[in-house]
């Protein structure tokens, strides 16, 4: 009895384990973690057929990272994403099927 305790702990670690791993490695990843994200506020991005062809949009997120990616300081990032929340905080509104916004947790 106390062997099958200790293979039934075992496999309750081993199992905790991995889903502690595949959580890390979730954060650790900005596309994953975005689309955690965005999947518990209910939109699913392998179902949603939407697209984004707003070219000033699409410009506007390509600068922001370009930004982002010549920052050298935590202040030009905190910049840089107090200037980008806004008009995501708009535009993720519309990307809801209830046409809810996201909350942020």
């Amino acid at each position: 009895m106390a062997l099958r305790s200790a293979q039934a702990e075992t496999s309750a670690a081993a199992d905790l384990s991995s889903l502690v791993n595949h959580a890390f490695k979730t954060l650790q990843n900005p596309v994953l973690r975005a689309e955690y994200i965005l999947r518990e506020q209910g939109i699913d991005l392998a179902e949603s057929e939407q697209t984004l062809e707003d070219p000033g949009l699409l410009m506007e997120i390509m600068e922001s990272r370009e930004a982002l990616d010549e920052a050298t300081s935590q202040e030009q990032v905190d910049v840089i994403v107090l200037e980008t929340q806004g008009p995501f905080n708009l535009r993720s509104c519309a990307l809801r099927p209830d046409g809810g916004c996201l909350q942020m947790r």
